[in-house]
């Protein structure tokens, strides 16, 4: 019998506790047995096993890989623990089991107490595929899901010991709840509630001190209702310390031979005769003001709850709508009308809409749609599905208010592959009349713009955007194949042209060409400036053109853009990032925050505007924050070198000095290039390694200009005030602020420098600012 551990750090272990190591414990092998471990009745299909493990791969290529994996495992875990079935593949539960399997028919069978023993971790904690998005995307959404079904066991278990009258395990149960979600505030209330029954009021206080801190400073919130219940309870201690004080004064009174004086009319007997008992003897009842008091102030806190923590009702978002044409083959058409609703939506007035990559997250999701709702802070959900046959299609839409798990509305459409955007524009005006919305302007213009009426170019359009969203360097280079095609289609296509600058600056940012920046600035300059002056009403083409712009040394003109793209569209994710990460190199530092924390409400699984918010934290000097966002962004994404890099930063700072050059070693195990040597470095020196600081800068060699404010941090760090101010005299590119700014807080030794100042005044010029 081999148990599978998927909880924690996954591991195969053998009767007996024997860990399985070894080609068998390959990570490709590992993640095969954990998706068939949650798959329905243990079974997937080769193919989509493949898709999901290999998606880089060929048919043939990913068919030899997958019986390699299989052959191996067969060999380590016995003939029976993998059965082919026809093209399925299944993994037989009574030779291999699992703690996921166990977790989940404790849940089922309702004994919470096995479920949370059998819960050691978040499942496959730390464990990742490269170059395999949407396994990747499976691990987030199965790690969510058995997290938030161990957070209700807990929960349940915490209730039952309250039932039982058991204060102390009560609060232990409810501090593993707060433990592992501590921005929830109805987790808080619960806390303080059972710290306070186990009669230790003054914890109950601190922590919802503690809690409302945490949600102002991570979250930019308030927590209103935890925030009353303690005041409440503050409330309650003083009266009962006053009625205390009033009884024990009373008694000394009596023992000191004073009783006459409040017998005969004095200023005693006029005080007790204020505070004495209505008609009614409450004195019957010496614990009912207490329990009136508690239960004003829990009524209070849920109607604060309620009002404060409820997501906005014009706040929504639109899922994937489900392909049900029979081949994946054709998820760019699905991904393309999800897109257009999403795009539609954004631009409608006093709505909220999540942006696409937070969306996509749950394409496939079997999360119930509250639970979605909350996870992303919005009221209302819009799901549905798509078939498309020969040139026909058929959509079916729903719109559920998840707060009262009600459907709105529920439509199906039929439309000619001629025509698609009809579809989109019809369910984006029903979406409107639902949630009462006002258009704004002319309530008869469209809200789905159409960019072309030519169905060849929008077909090759969506395409690129499915390519360009998924980041690899086949994707990038087919999106940019695709938009030219679109171009082809329609050469007065503005998006197209928008869509082929977005891939050619992804394309240079992520190193998957070795083009020089000139002709990739020259290219991406001519289609931006092609996309505004084909379509001035696209907030796309805006951000494009912004982006251009800025890549011009025109930071007043970019910032124009931004500006004109986010009135165009106020849910932009992408022009509020860009706009977050200009906004540094004028010194507005808390103004590029507060974007950048607007661009993450929208898109809070992406990692770019999670590593984003780091990275402004760290412009602030919140290096608790910063690490915080860091490793949300690793979590998303573990390959981001750039995360790492953040996260080195703030360790250093923070002076956990081994932490922090593990974090800088990662980096540059992912990227082995001069900038992330000059990063290492950098932490180095700021840990107090001279020594290895020094050596390492002697092997740095080629550092881009754009880079070049990593190479001066750590010259700086190592009190080397003429070479860091060298470099940045001498070698730095200030075009991109968000890569090296004269506001990095590893300058900071260079401040009170006159060259400083100097600097910053030729910056401003040649970036056009003065």
């Amino acid at each position: 019998m081999i148990q599978l551990r998927l909880f924690g750090t996954p591991a195969l272990v053998r009767q007996g506790g024997a860990i399985v190591t070894g080609r068998p414990a390959q990570r490709h092998r590992v993640a095969l047995l954990a998706l068939l471990a949650l798959a329905p009745d243990h079974r997937l299909s080769r193919d989509k096993l493949i898709a999901l493990l290999w998606p880089d791969a060929d048919t043939a290529r990913g068919r030899s890989l997958l019986n390699a994996s299989t052959y191996a495992l067969r060999a380590a875990l016995g003939d029976t623990a993998l059965v082919s079935e026809g093209d399925d593949l299944r993994l037989d539960a009574t030779a291999v089991r699992s703690d996921v399997a166990e977790f989940s028919a404790a849940i089922a069978a309702g004994d919470h107490a096995e479920a949370v023993a059998r819960y050691t971790g978040p499942f496959l904690d730390g464990f990742f595929l490269a170059e395999a998005e949407e396994f990747e995307q499976w691990v987030g959404r199965e790690r969510q899901r058995l997290a938030g079904l161990y957070g209700k066991a807990l929960a349940e278990r915490a209730e039952a010991a309250e039932a039982a009258g058991d204060c102390r395990t009560a609060v232990e149960r409810w501090r593993a709840c707060a433990a592992l979600d501590p921005y929830d505030s109805q987790v808080a209330l619960r806390l303080m509630q059972a710290l306070e029954a186990s009669g230790n009021r003054a914890g109950a206080i601190q922590y919802a001190s503690e809690h409302a801190r945490l949600l102002r400073e991570e979250l930019g919130v308030e927590a209103g209702e935890v925030v009353s219940a303690a005041e409440g309870m503050r409330r309650a201690g003083r009266r009962e310390s006053g009625r205390l004080q009033a009884g024990e004064g009373a008694a000394g009174e009596r023992e000191s031979g004073k009783a006459e004086e409040v017998a005969s009319g004095g200023a005693g007997a006029r005080a007790h005769t204020t505070e004495a008992p209505p008609a009614l003897p409450l004195s019957r009842f010496p614990a009912l003001p207490l329990v009136l008091a508690a239960t004003l102030i829990l009524a209070l806190a849920a109607w604060l709850a309620f009002s404060r923590n409820a997501p906005p009702a014009r706040s929504i978002v639109v899922l994937p709508f489900a392909n049900l044409s029979g081949t994946g083959e054709r998820d760019y058409f699905t991904d393309g009308l999800t897109d257009e609703i999403i795009t539609g939506l954004a631009t409608v007035p006093g709505l909220t809409v999540i942006g696409r990559t937070s969306a996509m997250r749950y394409a496939s999701s079997v999360t119930p749609i509250p639970e979605i709702a909350r996870e992303l802070g919005v009221a209302n959900v819009l799901h549905g599905t798509l078939r498309r046959e020969g040139n026909r299609a058929r959509v079916t839409a729903q719109l559920v208010d998840a707060q009262r798990e009600r459907v709105l509305w529920a439509n199906t459409y039929d439309s000619g592959l001629d025509d698609p955007l009809g579809v989109q524009e019809r369910i984006a005006r029903d979406v409107v009349r639902a949630l009462e919305l006002e258009l704004g302007g002319d309530d008869g213009a469209p809200i789905v713009r159409r960019g072309t009426r030519v169905a060849e170019a929008l077909e090759a359009y969506q395409r690129g955007r499915f390519h360009w969203n998924r980041r690899t360097k086949a994707d990038v280079v087919a999106a940019i194949a695709y938009f030219e095609r679109a171009i082809a289609a329609d050469s007065s296509y503005g998006d197209a042209y928008s869509g082929l600058a977005d891939a050619l600056l992804v394309q240079w940012q992520l190193r998957h060409v070795d083009t020089p920046e000139d002709e990739v600035r020259r290219r991406y300059v001519w289609a931006a400036e092609r996309a505004i002056s084909l379509d001035d009403a696209s907030a796309d083409a805006h951000t494009s053109f912004a982006t251009a712009l800025w890549w011009q040394q025109n930071w007043p003109g970019a910032e124009r853009e931004f500006r004109r793209a986010i009135t165009l569209n106020p849910n932009h994710s992408a022009a509020l990032h860009w706009y977050s990460l200009l906004l540094p190199g004028f010194g507005r530092l808390d103004e590029a925050r507060r974007l950048s924390r607007r661009s993450l409400d929208l898109d809070p699984y992406a990692p770019m505007t999670v590593v984003s918010y780091s990275w402004h934290c760290s412009l602030i000097r919140d290096w608790d924050c910063a690490l915080e966002y860091a490793t949300r962004a690793l979590e998303l994404n573990p390959e981001w070198a750039g995360g790492h890099m953040l996260k080195a930063r703030a360790y250093a700072y923070l002076g956990r000095r081994e932490e922090a050059v593990t974090s800088a070693r990662q980096a540059l195990a992912l990227i082995p290039d001069a900038t992330r040597l000059a990063e290492l470095a950098f932490v180095h020196a700021m840990v107090g390694d001279r020594t290895a600081a020094r050596e390492v800068l002697d092997s740095v060699r080629g550092v881009p200009p754009a880079d070049a404010g990593v190479l001066a941090r750590a010259w700086a760090a190592l009190g080397e005030r003429d070479s860091a101010l060298a470099v940045l005299e001498r070698h730095a590119s200030w075009t991109w602020p968000h890569r090296t700014t004269i506001y990095d807080p590893g300058l900071d030794p260079l401040r009170d420098d006159p060259r400083m100042e100097a600097l910053m005044v030729r910056i401003e010029r040649e970036m056009g600012v003065r």
